[in-house]
């Protein structure tokens, strides 16, 4: 039914203001659709790469049918637990077309991955279990990122633990050289967050990098690997985020430090 392919995406959107501008939505409403869509998702914890087809297909399926303000309408209904305003005429194609959307999405979750993701600079191996989005809603920051000429890669289900933190690996570009001297790494150490576990420089098959593990004090699953590496002329950091009860994103911060090639 329509409300319950819509509210995957309505019900967490903010309510915003009526308006009868055609469509496409404007970017407010834009940028709420996709947000709420991946955050009922990662509640959820389905396929985030799924969530990649899926979430800007239902877009714009939705804004070939609605107008801003039907679709104002329909949020402040899923906000308020009312029952949706009567459905638009053109409302058996918009099914159809989020029917289709689900059949991409399925498609394109068990399509194999590349082996690797090419940034300026660098290529990097993309380990098993994440996926490299190119949005995931304005609060994650994966445009912002890439746009700067890094790379986001995420976990696409959670490890089956317990209120798992599900796992993200960053790459941002950094100016001139990585810190790899001792005291250097350890300089760099101090201006990460959290609880030390160890600082050292490693001797990594694309040559030195400091490497910094760390836990949160709060909640202390929550781990990160922190590692700054690079040439003489540019470097790059790298931020691992994980639960730590979950060996494989782990192993995926090791296998991506390790398979870098600039």
């Amino acid at each position: 039914m329509l409300v319950s392919l819509l509210w995957l995406g309505v019900a967490g959107a903010g309510v915003a203001r009526a308006q009868t501008a055609p469509t496409p939505l404007p970017d407010e409403m834009r940028l709420q659709y996709i947000a709420a869509c991946f955050g009922a998702v990662d509640r959820h914890d389905d396929d985030m790469n799924q969530a990649a087809t899926l979430c800007p297909c239902t877009l714009r399926a939705l804004e070939s049918v609605l107008t801003p303000s039907e679709y104002a309408a329909l949020v402040g209904a899923a906000r308020a637990g009312a029952p949706p305003p009567p459905p638009p005429a053109a409302l058996p194609r918009l099914e159809q077309d989020v029917q289709g959307c689900h059949q991409s999405a399925a498609v394109a979750a068990g399509a194999p991955l590349p082996a690797s993701v090419q940034m300026a600079g660098m290529s990097v191996p993309l380990p098993a279990g994440f996926f490299a989005p190119e949005t995931m809603g304005p609060g994650v920051g994966v445009e912002a990122v890439r746009a700067g000429g890094g790379l986001v890669l995420v976990q696409r289900r959670r490890a089956p633990v317990e209120h798992a933190f599900r796992a993200s690996i960053v790459i941002l570009p950094t100016d001139g050289p990585p810190p790899v001297a001792e005291e250097d790494c350890k300089a760099f150490a101090d201006q990460t967050p959290g609880v030390a576990q160890s600082v050292a420089v490693v001797r990594g098959a694309s040559g030195p990098r400091c490497e910094v593990k760390k836990m949160a004090a709060e909640p202390p699953t929550r781990g990160a690997t922190f590692a700054a590496l690079g040439t003489s002329t540019r470097g790059w950091a790298v931020t691992c985020n994980y639960d730590v009860r979950d060996q494989a994103s782990s192993q995926a911060c090791s296998d991506v430090l390790e398979g870098l090639k600039y």
